[in-house]
C-alpha cells in the first residue's frame, strides 16, 4: 500500500516509482520531517518490484537544498542529526545506482 506522505507524492508508474517533492511554496527544501520521508520513499521503492525510481520536484525549483529555518533552529547535536540523516539517504541513493 503507498504510503500516506505530508511532503510527497509518491506514484506508480509501470515498473517506475515517481517521487516528487511537494512543497513548492518552500522551493523543496529539505526539513528533517521532508527528508524522513524521502529516506522512507527510497526504502518502500527499493523493497517493491520497481525497476526505476525518477525523483523530481513540484514548482519551480527542484530543490533549494537544506531548510534553514529547520538548521538554524537546532543546536548542534541536531544539526549533526540532521546531517547522519542526509548521510543515510545518499548512500540509499547511490546503494540504488
Amino acid at each position: 500500500s503507498m504510503a500516506d506522505y505530508d511532503h510527497l507524492l509518491v506514484k506508480h508508474d509501470g515498473d517506475t516509482v515517481r517521487i516528487t517533492m511537494n512543497r513548492p511554496e518552500r522551493r523543496n527544501a529539505l526539513s528533517e520531517p521532508h527528508l524522513r520521508e524521502l529516506l522512507h520513499a527510497f526504502t518502500a521503492a527499493g523493497d517493491s518490484d520497481a525497476t526505476g525510481i525518477v525523483l523530481s520536484g513540484e514548482g519551480k525549483a527542484f530543490s533549494a537544498g537544506h531548510d534553514f529555518a529547520d538548521v538554524s533552529s537546532r543546536d548542534l547535536a541536531g544539526v549533526r542529526d540532521l546531517l547522519r540523516l542526509c548521510e543515510a539517504l545518499a548512500g540509499d541513493l547511490l546503494a540504488r545506482r
